[in-house]
């Protein structure tokens, strides 16, 4: 029973002669292109045009891919770039406001002895009038 599984000698057999004479065709294409034969024949010369066309959007499709490729890596680096300069504004931010308290400017006055003082009353706006 085993033998019947393993008995590879009919998968190799000759293929049927719709297949073979397929196959002769194909090699026969292949091996003109590769040749160059095929490109002195009149079937190609009267489809040049299109031919020049299909190798024109080939180099623009090429083109078409290399560009996107480095957007999306100039992408990913601007995405970078972003967040370190966003982690560097909070940084700042807080250094900011933690320097412009009012406790922190009293010490900033009281240390340089800029003679500053605390208001004890509110400012209040002069108001002049334009008519006298």
């Amino acid at each position: 029973m085993l033998k019947k599984w393993f008995d590879t000698s009919k998968k190799f057999k000759q293929e049927p002669e719709e297949f073979s004479s397929e196959n002769r065709s194909v090699k026969r294409g292949v091996r003109s292109v590769l040749d160059g034969s095929y490109f002195g024949r009149e079937a190609f010369l009267g489809n040049f045009t299109y031919v020049i066309f299909l190798t024109v959007l080939g180099i623009f499709f090429i083109m078409n891919s290399y560009r996107s490729d480095s957007l999306v890596r100039r992408e990913a680096a601007l995405k970078k770039e972003n967040a370190r300069l966003r982690s560097r504004q909070v940084v700042i931010t807080f250094q900011l406001l933690k320097e412009t308290q009012l406790s922190k400017v009293r010490e900033i006055v009281d240390t340089n002895k800029l003679g500053l003082k605390v208001l004890k009353n509110p400012p209040y706006v002069i108001e002049i009038d334009d008519n006298e």
